[in-house]
C-alpha cells in the first residue's frame, strides 16, 4: 500500500470524519470524555485516541500505523493529516451554520456519497480472501484473449504469458475486477432479498 497516496486520497473518508461517522465525536459526544485534545475547532475537539483510529482506518498494517503516529520523521505528514480533519470539521460547522445540513440537494448528495462509501466497503468485505489459483487465472485470461484476438490482436498462451510480470499483474487485476463485479451483482440481490421494495404502480421501475 502506498501510504503517502492513501493518506494525500482520503477526501471522501475525511469527509465522513468530520460529520462525526468514524469515531471524532461531537463536542456534546465528548463532555464525560476527560482525555486531552490534540486539536479543537469550534466546539468540535479531537483527543489521541481518536485521531489513531482514524490513522488505523487509513493504514491496513498495525505496524505501519503505529509508525506513523509516532516517528519523528512522519511528524510532518502526521500534522497535515490532522491538519485536513480538522479543516473538514470546520467546513461542517460552517455549512451547519448557514443551514446547508437542511438542504435537500445537499443532503441528496450526502446520501450518494455515503452510498457509494457502502457499497465499496461491503464488496471489498464480501471479497474472496487468499490468492487466486492458477485456474482462476487462466479463466480470466482466456477471457481476455478471446476479445483481443476478436479485436485483431494477437495474444500469447497463458504458459507463456506467465513468464512476464506484467501479463500477471494484468491477470492479477482481471480477476479482481471481476469479483468484485460479481460481489456487487451478489450485494444486489442479497438487498432485494432482505429488504423487500414496494413501488405505487405508477412510480414501478422499467425491467
Amino acid at each position: 500500500m502506498r501510504i503517502g497516496y492513501r493518506l494525500v486520497c482520503a477526501g471522501a473518508f475525511l469527509a465522513l470524519a468530520a460529520a462525526g461517522m468514524v469515531g471524532c465525536g461531537k463536542a456534546n459526544e465528548a463532555s464525560e470524555d476527560t482525555t486531552a485534545a490534540i486539536a479543537r475547532i469550534g466546539p468540535e475537539r479531537i483527543t489521541e485516541p481518536q485521531f489513531a483510529e482514524i490513522v488505523e482506518a487509513l493504514i491496513d498494517d498495525p505496524e505501519v500505523a503505529h509508525k506513523f503516529l509516532t516517528a519523528d520523521e512522519d511528524r510532518i505528514r502526521r500534522n497535515s493529516l490532522l491538519s485536513n480533519v480538522i479543516q473538514g470539521k470546520g467546513i461542517k460547522l460552517l455549512a451547519e451554520a448557514e443551514g446547508l445540513d437542511k438542504d435537500a440537494k445537499v443532503r441528496l448528495a450526502l446520501e450518494g456519497a455515503m452510498a457509494s462509501v457502502y457499497i465499496e466497503a461491503l464488496i471489498e468485505r464480501r471479497m474472496p480472501k487468499g490468492e487466486p489459483t492458477e485456474a482462476d487465472l487462466r479463466a480470466v485470461y482466456n477471457e481476455f484473449a478471446v476479445t483481443r484476438k476478436a479485436q485483431g490482436t494477437v495474444v500469447p498462451p497463458f504458459a507463456e504469458a506467465t513468464q512476464f510480470a506484467e501479463a500477471k499483474q494484468l491477470m492479477l487485476d482481471l480477476w479482481r475486477r471481476k469479483k468484485q463485479e460479481e460481489t456487487g451483482e451478489t450485494l444486489l440481490k442479497e438487498i432485494k432479498s432482505k429488504f423487500p421494495t414496494i413501488y405505487a404502480d405508477e412510480y414501478k421501475p422499467f425491467e
